[in-house]
């Protein structure tokens, strides 16, 4: 383990938060995609088949 201490270490934690939110959305969409791709669901996680 690395031990950072004073003011650079702050902006290490905010800039790792940062990107672990970026992963997070891309691992999101990527589901969301997938689950579209193979027709069972719709973004808004519904299957609608033949005449309504």
């Amino acid at each position: 383990m690395i031990k950072i201490s004073g003011f650079r270490a702050g902006q290490i934690v905010e800039e790792l938060r940062r990107i672990e939110q970026t992963v997070l959305i891309l691992i999101e969409n990527d589901r969301l995609e997938k689950t579209s791709k193979d027709g069972t669901k719709n973004m808004e996680g519904e299957l609608k088949l033949g005449d309504n």
